[in-house]
């Protein structure tokens, strides 16, 4: 590909580039201000020694516009550096990449001019060898300055050399004939520089812009990742490979109760468990317990679950994850009120609500298990059942809220007659079961530890059946009626 195939598809690559990066070029036309003041300073010098050297007036002249171009090639930078490159939109950038051309341009255009007229004008060789070095070494200092727009170095190089090359093969010899020979190819030689040297600038602008869109994406995920952390219900904690603590949140601080001063990245889990114990969360033994099971976990990269009882009644649950690429996360959860309501649950499910007292499926648990004794004539036992006479006069005439404390202090009376071994328990409104055993005899089942509340109750025995009923207590009064069969 020649070089002017490579500048125009340089000229439609660099059309769609990002906005950023077009501005980003166009920022390292003006980057340098020094080097601008220096052109303007040697374009001053230069006009001063051609005018004293030469003594013409267009030469002079010519030095002149070169002197004041410089100095309005600075203002222009001045004026771009007033305006911030946040505030510069793609817009603004052309208008000031055209500004900047117009000016490098005029600035090359009379540099070439004066390399052209001291070729033609003077034989002074001092003359043409001061313009011929500047105009070379402006030439040169073009390719890496504005490499980031090559259309403008191009023309540069083209309008301050290709001049010099005329006027020496104007000249008619064979030396000044070779020297602008070795100028041309010179030209092509810088414009060939500054085309690798853009490519490497638009490559890294390019890399360092998706550097830059993926730092700030990382950055938007670490805030999100950070409060996603700090509105868990649930406490989290992170162990690297070395299964030392690398993050954590504020909910785990707050259920394990550490102090947030005291946990440091780095720490190990029997660091954490010993600033556990040292905040009164629990003993020693407990502490061990569970610090070696987790540790185990973590050792072996195992994924399991434990539950810790803290000092002040609380329970709570860890739970074990490890990760593919080593390291796991652990989850803490506060379950006492889960753990609560599993045994007020247990509770319901073998416990009379109102009374306390067994019900029905507990009593049938334990009398399987009292009959498996039996059947091994190892035990015997005794049911007896107690029924409330007129206790629904008693919820009819003084309200419900009369009749369940009734019930509650029958229940408690009961409690108090039998043994730690029996069980009370209600079937159901005004009825109730105790289950006597172990027995010794038959005739423990007649008679109950604590009974004497019965009032002197009547006894009658009928088929294996012992049956016991107290005198009514005056209505509407209840009448407990007892019958208590005996298995042996």
């Amino acid at each position: 590909m020649s070089v002017l195939q490579r500048l125009l598809a340089v000229r439609k690559a660099d059309a769609k580039l990002p906005a950023q990066v077009r501005i980003a070029l166009v920022d390292s036309l003006y980057a340098p201000v020094a080097s601008l003041i220096v052109g303007a300073a040697s374009g001053g010098v230069v006009g001063i020694m051609v005018w004293l050297r030469a003594d013409d007036l267009r030469m002079t002249l010519c030095s002149l516009a070169i002197f004041l171009a410089g100095i309005g090639r600075v203002l222009s930078s001045v004026a771009y550096h007033r305006r911030s490159l946040l505030q510069l939109e793609l817009d603004d950038a052309l208008f000031w990449e055209r500004a900047y051309r117009v000016g490098a341009w005029s600035y090359a255009g009379l540099l070439g001019l004066q390399c052209l007229l001291a070729a033609l004008l003077t034989d002074d060789p001092a003359v043409l060898l001061v313009v011929a070095t500047v105009a070379t070494g402006y030439a040169a200092g073009i390719t890496g300055r504005n490499a980031g727009r090559p259309h403008i170095a191009t023309g540069q190089l083209a309008l301050a050399v290709l001049p010099l090359c005329a006027g020496l093969l104007l000249r008619g010899d064979t030396f000044h004939g070779g020297l602008a020979g070795v100028l041309f190819l010179f030209i092509f030689a810088m414009v060939d520089i500054t085309l690798c040297i853009h490519d490497i600038v638009v490559q890294a602008l390019v890399s360092t812009r998706e550097k830059a869109e993926l730092a700030e994406l990382f950055k938007e995920q670490a805030k999100r990742f950070d409060v996603a952390l700090t509105n868990m219900s649930h406490g989290l904690c992170m162990f690297d490979r070395a299964n030392r603590l690398a993050v954590w949140n504020g909910r785990f601080l707050e259920i394990t109760g550490l102090p947030s001063g005291g946990v440091a990245s780095g720490a190990t889990v029997h660091d954490l468990v010993r600033l556990s114990i040292q905040s009164g969360n629990h003993s020693g033994a407990i502490a061990r317990r569970v610090v070696s099971r987790l540790a185990r976990q973590l050792a072996a990269g195992q994924s399991g679950q434990t539950e810790a009882d803290l000092a002040d009644g609380r329970t709570i649950s860890l739970s074990q994850r490890s990760m593919p690429q080593g390291g796991s996360v652990v989850i803490f959860e506060d379950i006492t009120a889960r753990k609560q309501a599993e045994h007020t649950l247990a509770r319901m499910a073998h416990f009379d609500e109102l009374t306390g007292l067994a019900n029905r499926s507990a009593f049938g648990e334990r009398m399987e298990d009292c009959l498996v004794e039996v059947r091994q004539r190892t035990a015997r036992l005794a049911v007896h059942w107690v029924d409330l006479d007129r206790f629904k006069s008693v919820n009819d005439t003084l309200g419900h809220s009369v009749g369940d404390a009734l019930l509650k202090a029958v229940a408690a009376r009961l409690q108090k007659m039998v043994r730690e071994t029996d069980v009370v328990a209600r079937f159901g409104g005004d009825e109730f079961v105790i289950l006597q055993s172990p027995i010794k005899r038959s005739d423990d089942a007649a008679r109950l530890p604590g009974a004497s509340w019965m009032c002197s109750p009547r006894h009658s025995t009928s088929r294996g059946m012992s049956s016991t009923s107290a005198p009514r207590w005056g209505s509407p009064s209840p009448r407990v009626t007892a019958s208590t069969p005996t298995v042996s």
